[in-house]
């Protein structure tokens, strides 16, 4: 099942915001962020200038929203060092905003370190 348009809105409003937030620390270090789309599945990915060659870019993934279809509510996962998702701790079934704010203030240091 594919993601609700009005949902993907959300996401992407919720990108544009956090990039406007955290702009100055982003610009200067030249860490861009987009989100890619699977069905019921959004991606968070930022992109960074790799150290020892600005020119090539590394990304990697921050956070992965699913939407339930049947619930009309959203789980959060994070990714581990080796790439693994895991259930955000009270990240199922919750509402978009309430996830959003959760990565926004990022109270463990998971999303943004």
């Amino acid at each position: 099942m594919s993601l609700p348009e009005i949902e993907r809105h959300r996401i992407d409003k919720f990108i544009f915001e956090l990039m406007v937030q955290k702009a100055p620390a982003f610009v200067m270090d030249g860490i861009l962020l987009s989100s890619s789309t699977r069905g019921n599945k959004v991606n968070i990915i930022v992109s960074r200038p790799l150290i020892d060659d600005p020119s090539r870019r590394s990304e990697h993934n921050v956070a992965l929203f699913e939407f339930n279809p049947e619930s009309k509510k959203w789980s959060l996962y994070f990714y581990d060092r080796k790439l693994k998702r895991h259930l955000y701790p009270n990240g199922d079934d919750r509402s978009l905003d309430k996830l959003i704010a959760e990565i926004i203030k990022d109270p463990t240091g998971i999303f943004w370190g």
